[in-house]
C-alpha cells in the first residue's frame, strides 16, 4: 500500500511540474502562473552585440527565449524599415516600442508615425522631455508646469499623427517628471491633459521609485494610461541590479500592474555584464510569486 502511496504522489508532483512548466511556456519567457508578462528585451541592454552586425545581438535575444523587443535608436537605424523587418523575422522577434527625440516629434510627429507604421510597431514614443526647474523630489532638477503645459500640447500632437496611422503614442519616464504639483506631481498633470484615447505611458519602475513616488499608486489611479513597462532594479547607490537583487518589491508591483491595461513587460539591463544578469533577472521573474 505505501508502495502504491509513494507512486501515487510521485505522479501527482509531475503533474503539477509539468503543469507550471506548461503554463510557463505559455506566457514566454521569464514568466510563471502568477506573472504572466509576456516579457520582452529592451535591447539598449545589450547594445554592444548590435555593433556592428545586427546579427549578433538578434540571435542573443533569440537565444535567451525573447519572442518581443524594444527597438532602441541604434538598431532602428541601422537598416531601412523593410530590411530591419527581414531581419526581425529571421530571428521571429517582432519589435513592439521604438523611441524618437523629443524634439524629432515637435518637428515633424506625422514622419515618425509613418515610419513607425512601416517598422510594423504597436507604439512609437518619446523618453526625455525637457527639464529646467529646480526643487523636484527628482535629484535637483524636475519639469518646471511651464515645461509641463508644452509637454502635454506636444504629446496630444504627437497622439493624434500615431492614431492616424493606427498606432498609439507612449511616454516613457525617467523621474524628472515628478516635480510636487497639487496633491501629486506633474506627472500626474501630464496624465490627466493628455488624451487618454491617444496618450499612453511606459513605466519605468526603477524611474518611478527612485525620486520617491509609488508605482502601485499610480497604477491603481491610472490604470487604462499605462500600456507597457520596464523592469530593472537598484541596491543603494547602484542602479544596475540583475532583477530582483536589490530594493524593489517587484511581488507587489507586478500584480498591480497585471491589473492595468499594460500590454508588454520589457526586461532593461544597463549593466557593464548583461550577458550574466539578464539570466539572473529571467530566473529570478520565472519563480516570483504572490
Amino acid at each position: 500500500m505505501k508502495k502504491y502511496r509513494f507512486s501515487f504522489l510521485i505522479v501527482c508532483l509531475f503533474i503539477i511540474v509539468s503543469s507550471l512548466q506548461a503554463q510557463s511556456q505559455k506566457n514566454g519567457v521569464g514568466t510563471n502562473d502568477c506573472f504572466k508578462g509576456p516579457l520582452g528585451l529592451q535591447t539598449y541592454s545589450i547594445r554592444h552585440l548590435f555593433t556592428p552586425d545586427l546579427n549578433v545581438g538578434m540571435k542573443q535575444t533569440k537565444d535567451w527565449g525573447f519572442k518581443y523587443i524594444e527597438i532602441t535608436t541604434s538598431v532602428r537605424k541601422a537598416l531601412p524599415p523593410d530590411q530591419l523587418l527581414a531581419l526581425l523575422g529571421k530571428y521571429d522577434l517582432k519589435g513592439v516600442i521604438a523611441h524618437w527625440g523629443y524634439n524629432e516629434w515637435i518637428k515633424d510627429p506625422d514622419a515618425i508615425a509613418k515610419y513607425a507604421k512601416e517598422l510594423k510597431l504597436e507604439y512609437a514614443g518619446t523618453a526625455s522631455v525637457p527639464s529646467k526647474g529646480k526643487g523636484s523630489i527628482y535629484k535637483k532638477k524636475g519639469i518646471t508646469e511651464e515645461e509641463c503645459d508644452q509637454i502635454i500640447a506636444v504629446f496630444n500632437k504627437a497622439g493624434d499623427a500615431c492614431a492616424k496611422q493606427g498606432l498609439r503614442f507612449v511616454y516613457h519616464n525617467h523621474g524628472n517628471e515628478f516635480t510636487p504639483w497639487k496633491d501629486g506631481t506633474l506627472f500626474d498633470k501630464i496624465i490627466q491633459n493628455t488624451n487618454p484615447d491617444r496618450v499612453f505611458f511606459e513605466m519605468d519602475i526603477l524611474w518611478t521609485i527612485l525620486p520617491g513616488e509609488d508605482p502601485v499608486r499610480l497604477f491603481k489611479k491610472y490604470p487604462n494610461r499605462f500600456v507597457s513597462c520596464h523592469l530593472k532594479d537598484y541596491k543603494g547607490d547602484v542602479n544596475t541590479m540583475a532583477v530582483g537583487a536589490g530594493e524593489i518589491d517587484f511581488a507587489r508591483i507586478l500584480k498591480a500592474a497585471q491589473k492595468t491595461a499594460i500590454k508588454y513587460y520589457f526586461l532593461e539591463d544597463e549593466s557593464k555584464n548583461p550577458e550574466q544578469q539578464i539570466p539572473q533577472s529571467l530566473k529570478y521573474l520565472e519563480n516570483i510569486k504572490w
